[in-house]
């Protein structure tokens, strides 16, 4: 897969969000029943398709599917000999003989990467690599403990496949605290699979353009991000990759930052951080099949959001939001977006100046450029939210098909989303179930976030 251009992701969301107004635009009026009744109850065919069972979300990391990567359909591929994997196999490298292998009893200086020989460092494997032609730039790495700060910077580089033997199996370690421990920095394809990644800083770094994959991948106790995701041009593709507990650093302690890059994220999950699970500014981001839990206040006590995307286009489809603080998602001045198909489960009560308790499910803010495109919130639940299903302000925004409950300001007002500021533009069937509290609005944290 190489994909270094991210704007086909925006063209690929566009022709998306088109296809969800058309459809959209075609239910059936709501019952006017707060958000408390499913409002798509005709006959509207795409509807069967977005009623998963989200309370099965399923994040089995032990399973194992290959990563087909740089070989040609049609031609035989070796079986490979048993090798030191508990399951005897290598997953992204479909010839591990003529893999670069490392292992916990290599010798960088007398092993010459070889099976039999192999080496002691994925550093030293990146050398015989860089001789390589692309499609055969493979390294082995087999079960144990690597002390690691290895970047990819090199043009020599396009192509490399780290693949270890499973995440219970193969652990990086930050040799250096301070450092990426895996930095993806080379216009090139990329990736690392079947590992776990713990310490460091940014521990998983994708950036100068580079595409950079991971699959089957936990990122634990990383400073600052778990997983970083900058510059122009650059691409992360996330599979089945965990983030859990990232530490704080210099004053952040989120799971995935992705700054003015693009990420595509599928079947992975965040737990645990702190300010934010996922932070997307100024870009782009699809997440499908997406857990994020458990997301707490920072040390200045005002934040702990699950999402937060600003200045950005993100999808999010069929995802769950568990206990986190403040809001499970937060959008503020979007340049468009679709939340189609999610659970928000229990949004706590957040900080924000002054002591007001927050906790809303889904919050709207502003807008990118005046008249451009909503954001679409559909066939969605939003569940027991400490403030309010939704707030939405000097926004755009389409509403379909939506359910909440239970609800900390149902009791005081009779609804579940609120509008505010005077400017908000509400379409879809249940634009009319908005409550307008312009007069005594709620206090919301209106800042970007930023983070080193």
């Amino acid at each position: 897969m190489t994909l270094t251009n991210p704007t086909w992701l925006f063209w690929l969301l566009l022709g998306w969000l088109a296809a969800l107004l058309g459809a959209g635009h075609g239910t059936p009026a709501g019952n006017g029943v707060g958000l408390d009744l499913e409002v798509d109850q005709g006959d509207d065919d795409d509807d069967d398709d977005d009623d998963d069972d989200h309370d099965d979300h399923d994040h089995d990391h032990d399973h194992d599917h290959d990563h087909d990567h740089d070989h040609d359909d049609g031609v035989a591929v070796p079986v490979a000999e048993a090798g030191p994997c508990e399951f005897d196999s290598w997953g992204a490298i479909s010839n591990p003989e003529n893999a670069i292998h490392v292992r916990e009893s290599g010798d960088d200086g007398s092993g010459d990467g070889s099976i039999d020989a192999p080496y002691a460092t994925i550093e030293r494997a990146q050398e015989d690599a860089r001789d390589l032609v692309p499609s055969k730039r493979a390294i082995a790495v087999g079960p144990g403990s690597f002390p690691t700060n290895v970047v990819f910077d090199d043009a020599d580089d396009d192509g490399t496949v780290v693949q270890g033997c499973g995440r219970t199996e193969t652990f990086l370690l930050a040799a250096d605290d301070s450092q990426p421990i895996v930095d993806l920095a080379s216009d090139g394809d990329m990736g690392i699979a079947g590992m776990t990644l713990d310490g460091g800083t940014n521990a998983f770094t994708v950036r100068e353009g580079a595409t950079g994959w991971a699959q089957y991948v936990n990122v634990n106790h990383s400073s600052e991000n778990g997983i970083r995701v900058l510059g122009a041009d650059t691409l992360a593709v996330l599979s089945d990759v965990g983030v859990d507990t990232p530490h704080e650093g210099a004053g952040c302690g989120w799971g995935i930052s992705v700054d003015e890059s693009s990420l595509i994220m599928s079947a992975s999950e965040v737990k645990g951080a702190t300010g934010a699970g996922i932070v997307v500014n100024e870009g782009e981001a699809w997440l499908s099949n997406v857990f994020v839990e458990n997301t707490a206040p920072g040390a200045n006590a005002e934040l702990g959001r699950g999402v937060q995307a600003q200045d950005s286009w993100v999808v999010v489809e069929n995802s769950t939001f568990v206990d986190n603080a403040d809001a499970s998602i937060f959008m503020l001045n979007p340049t468009g977006g679709v939340i189609s198909s999610i659970v928000i489960n229990h949004t706590d009560a957040g900080i924000v100046a002054g002591g007001v308790n927050t906790g809303d499910g889904i919050v709207v803010m502003g807008r990118a450029v005046a008249g451009g495109s909503p954001v679409i919130v559909r066939n969605s639940h939003l569940l027991d939210s400490s403030r309010a299903a939704m707030v939405l302000e000097d926004s755009d925004v389409f509403l379909r098909g939506n359910f909440a409950s239970g609800t900390g300001l149902f009791p005081l007002h009779g609804a579940h989303v609120f509008s505010q500021g005077g400017f908000a533009q509400v379409a879809g069937p249940q634009a009319g179930l908005v409550l307008d509290v312009t007069a005594s609005p709620l206090d919301i944290e209106r800042g970007y976030l930023t983070c080193p």
